[in-house]
């Protein structure tokens, strides 16, 4: 009888595809088992072992993530990096730590590198880079940027969020540069496709308020706060407006709700200015009871 022997390639790149589709699953020990209990052994499957072992070790870099310790994480995770500069999950959660820090400079290089190692087009990537450019304000790159991307696939949702930002990033360029008609509609726009896009209704009630229009900027800063009570950021803007309003008794009480549940130096200083408005009302009012 005649024995065939299966070629070495062929079991080389039947165990490339079986390792990477258990660490695609973060099936990493079995990877890992595979890969040491193997005979066959190429330059491949030497830097397949290497970029598994970083995959595990990111696993570290996603707990501090996930705990907010950003930069315990960046630290441990820039040596894998440099270790395997062409993996592309290490230099998306690069940039995802990255944004998370504010550093959107970095952020926005970190996934632009990204996306010039992926070889099939991770729309996130593109996201996570149209996300930092608008931090940035940069809505032009942002735009280019995100027309690049389909208008389908499971990233669609994502995709229609993103060109919503976009839109409210030029909104509001469009009201700094005096132009308050373009911008209204453009709001406007907006929210008749999403109504319950808070940011849109929050920069359609700054824009009123900026034409002393405080009746309609506090009815859509309302609508802004509802829909997420949870967004700091959105509660900060309401209060801002209450002071604006002169309705500081209301603010007083929402900014000590924001330092209740988050004594954060944004929050604080908030609070700080309320209560400053609150004793120069006081003292004005006791001045004019004096006379």
């Amino acid at each position: 009888t005649t024995v065939d022997i299966v070629p070495v390639d062929f079991v080389a790149d039947a165990l490339e595809a079986l390792v990477k589709l258990l660490r695609e699953r973060q099936a990493y020990d079995e990877a890992m088992l595979l890969l040491s209990t193997s005979t066959v052994r190429d330059g491949k499957l030497v830097d397949l072992e290497a970029e598994l072992r970083a995959a595990m070790r990111s696993l570290d870099v996603e707990r501090l993530q996930h705990e907010g310790r950003l930069e315990e994480a960046l630290r441990l995770l820039d040596p894998m990096v440099a270790q395997t500069p062409t993996d592309v999950r290490l230099l998306k959660l690069r940039g995802d730590l990255l944004s998370q820090s504010q550093r959107f400079v970095e952020a926005a290089e970190a996934y632009s590198l990204a996306r010039s190692m992926d070889p099939v087009g991770d729309p996130w990537l593109v996201l996570g880079e149209v996300n930092a450019l608008l931090a940035l304000q940069q809505p032009e790159e942002a735009r280019a940027l995100l027309e690049t991307l389909p208008q389908t696939g499971p990233a669609l949702p994502d995709i229609l969020a993103a060109e919503r930002a976009v839109r409210r990033a030029e909104a509001a360029r469009l009201a700094t540069s005096g132009r308050d008609a373009e911008a209204l509609l453009m709001y406007k726009a907006i929210l008749e496709g999403a109504p319950d896009d808070a940011y849109a209704a929050a920069g359609l009630a700054e824009l009123y308020a900026s034409r002393g229009q405080l009746g309609p900027a506090l009815a859509f800063m309302d609508q802004a706060t509802k829909g997420d009570q949870r967004d700091a950021g959105l509660r900060r803007r309401r209060v801002a407006l209450l002071i604006q309003a002169g309705q500081l008794n209301q603010a007083q009480a929402e900014a000590g709700a924001l330092v209740a549940s988050d004594p954060s130096p944004a929050n604080l200083s908030l609070a700080r200015e309320v209560e400053r408005r609150r004793a120069v009302e006081r003292a004005s009012a006791a001045a004019a009871a004096g006379d």
